[in-house]
């Protein structure tokens, strides 16, 4: 997509689509899922796809969509000159041009992202679209003289909607909306389609994707960002994956396609305001939104501001939960993530998630953290010693901070430096866990099994250690127990009990005991196995050396028999998300009346970064069992 103007052919940067990751659900296999449908055709020199259960069937879903790209075809279009896009353009007079309803809709949201955006996004950028497409074409390379003339009949202020009117100020003036048709036709798309009782479907339109409602067996549909190193078609490679519900996801980028203007390059990006090309550093953006036709534009705007730019943009485009996700390019070649506005993480069933605040004391001791273990990894790595262990703590400092996919950046540069180092793959793995993706922890935590297997264990340090506590935890155990979680939100239960029963194997103390022997009880239970269960908390008797883990005692407690759930009150933060989730899925195993709206209470708990909420989130979805 080129700023302002979508040219065919053009490389930018795409979307990925899925229906695998994003908390997929592997006992979803085993029941009855709706059918999935897909259609696609050509549409604006490009492709559209639509995928979707439920409602019409087949040829009744293809007229109607191929009807009302027609349509927008027969508007938009800025190569066929029968359009009504193409008559306003002819419509050299400041007299008003009556324009039909699609029309003056588009217009008016194209207006409204230009103030928005202080102009970075203007419908009225035709004359230097032109150039760069008369370029394209053989044509002549612009010189700095046409830019200019170019740019001076540019200038989104001298448009506006009137009535059943479109009034330029301006008799040249003319519009190119190729940077928000494809969203906009999105949209107009939806509430059609419900019409067919096609209320879940996943609508591809020339890479600009809007999800409505969910795949087949219950989750999001899944879109992946493309990673622009690994953008071949047919052969991308996506940098993560997002989970849509009722969302739009829309990429622009900058993939080089490059001329030489009077010595320098035009970029197919540039910014209307000068027509110039923006700052160097932006490869692409990924923006998130309600508005299929508001992240189209929107993607196309931020491209010229860049990410110092977009958080007053995001504030200016009145919806709430819209996001950026910029990729940049670093000095050595490699890309760099900048999220602006971006949520911390998505639920598992697509919710968008914000991490909760820190105390201002809190965050100044953990940024002094970080600062001094930064300081020892460069440090180490000046010396040329071992940089493994001084990677981990910046990665765990990040994470402290909430920082989570800087962690995980921070652990990926260390993996290639190091491929398969088990305390990396350990450590990345937890955080991909803390970002519910969760096929990319279960990948991280097998590889980290697979290589530390026959190996003597060893003692992890604790990161935010109990006062006067030693160190509790384990390498192995560790790997262990956090791939259990991993297998238990992916419904594997089977695999999940296996890698808690590894766990608590490996526990050498009562901390570690309590925690896996919960986890391996729920496990075992899901499997059908409740001699297994029993055993998992069998052993768990008398006067147990637990302070940290006193959550999954008093459950484990419960599960043997020997305490009431009703007299367990969860309170705030990660150890009170144990306990409400335990007592939860507790409810579900016996079968009682709202057992279903206690796991989804505890789903939606603020203190969503536990493991006690995520497994509850996962747990929506597991099947019931009585």
């Amino acid at each position: 997509m080129i700023t302002c103007a979508r040219v065919a052919g053009a490389a930018g940067a795409a979307v990925v689509s899925a229906l695998a990751g994003c908390g997929g659900d592997a006992s979803a296999a085993a029941r009855q899922l709706p059918e999935l449908h897909e259609l696609a055709g050509p549409t604006m020199g490009s492709s559209w796809t639509l995928k979707w259960h439920g409602g019409a069937e087949g040829e009744r879903v293809r007229a109607l969509v191929e009807r009302q790209l027609a349509a927008i075809d027969a508007t938009f279009s800025t190569w066929r000159a029968g359009s009504e896009l193409a008559a306003f353009n002819a419509h050299a007079s400041t007299a008003p041009f009556r324009a039909s309803a699609l029309l003056r809709a588009a217009v008016g949201q194209a207006l409204e992202l230009a103030r928005a955006t202080d102009g970075a996004f203007d419908p009225t950028v035709k004359p230097l679209s032109d150039l760069y497409r008369a370029q394209r074409t053989g044509g002549a390379v612009p010189t700095a003289m046409a830019l200019a003339q170019a740019r001076d009949r540019v200038g989104w202020q001298r448009l506006r909607v009137d009535g059943e009117a479109l009034v330029k100020a301006s008799p040249e003036l003319a519009l190119d909306l190729d940077g928000i048709v494809a969203g906009f036709a999105a949209d107009r798309l939806a509430p059609v389609l419900a019409e067919l009782g096609v209320r879940d479907f996943m609508l591809d339109l020339t890479g600009e994707v809007l999800c409505r409602g969910s795949r087949p067996d219950g989750a999001p549909w899944c879109i992946g960002i493309v990673d622009p190193l690994h953008a071949v078609p047919g052969a991308e490679r996506s940098l993560f994956a997002v989970p849509l519900v009722d969302r739009a996801l829309c990429t622009s980028g900058d993939h080089r396609d490059a001329a030489n203007a009077d010595g320098g390059e035009l970029l197919h990006v540039f910014d209307p305001r000068t027509g110039s090309n923006p700052a160097r550093g932006v490869v692409s953006v990924s923006v998130l939104a309600r508005s299929c036709a508001l992240a189209d534009g929107l993607g196309t705007a931020l491209l010229v501001l860049g990410p110092d730019g977009a958080a007053t943009a995001l504030q200016r485009c009145g919806e709430d939960g819209v996001g950026a996700w910029f990729v940049m390019a670093a000095p050595d070649g490699s890309l760099l993530g900048r999220p602006v506005g971006w949520p911390d993480a998505f639920a598992v069933d697509g919710r968008l998630l914000h991490a909760p605040p820190l105390a201002a004391d809190v965050r100044q001791q953990r940024e002094r953290e970080l600062a001094a273990a930064e300081t020892e990894l460069a440090r180490v790595a000046a010396d040329g010693e071992d940089d493994v262990a001084a990677t981990v703590w910046v990665g765990r400092r990040l994470g402290y901070l909430q920082r989570w996919r800087d962690a995980i950046a921070v652990y990926r540069r260390g993996l290639q430096a190091h491929p398969d180092e088990p305390h990396l793959l350990r450590h990345r793995g937890h955080r991909w866990l803390t970002l519910r993706e969760f096929e990319a922890a279960r990948g991280d935590l097998l590889r980290a099994w697979e290589v530390t297997r026959g190996l003597p264990d060893e003692i992890e340090p604790d990161g935010q250690p109990e006062p006067g506590r030693p160190p509790h935890s384990t390498l192995q155990g560790n790997i262990a127990y956090h791939l259990g979680l991993a297998q238990l939100c992916l419904g594997d239960f089977a695999a999940a009990a296996r890698a808690f029963g590894d766990a608590l194997a490996l526990a050498r103390n009562d901390e570690m005991r309590v925690a896996a022997a919960h986890w391996l009880w729920c496990a075992s239970m899901r499997c059908g196995d409740e001699a297994a269960a029993r055993a998992a908390v069998a052993p768990l008797q008398g006067d147990l050396d637990v302070v940290e883990n006193r959550g999954y005692l008093q459950l484990c407690r419960v599960y043997r028999g020997d305490l009431d759930a009703g007299s367990l009150t969860a309170g705030e933060g990660s150890k009170g998300a144990v306990l409400a989730f335990g007592v939860a899925h507790l409810a579900a195993v016996r079968g009682e009346p709202g057992a279903a709206a206690a796991l989804r209470a505890v789903a939606l708990r603020p203190d969503w970064p536990s493991f006690g909420v995520m497994v509850a989130e996962a747990a929506c979805r597991w099947p019931t069992l009585r």
